[in-house]
């Protein structure tokens, strides 16, 4: 489940920058979202 909290901290480190992305791309890659999603605690995987 989302934790509210985790994932309003993941958009405030989004609004100062606070993730790198590579300049020369318009958007976010899949590697940055990867980070910011779990940073954001967005999922939470049970490993078998």
């Amino acid at each position: 489940m989302r934790s509210p909290r985790k994932t309003q901290e993941a958009l405030e480190k989004i609004k100062q920058n606070f993730y790198a992305k590579d300049p020369d791309k318009r958007h976010w890659g899949i590697r940055d979202m990867n980070k910011i999603i779990s940073d954001s605690d967005f999922y939470k995987k049970k490993i078998i």
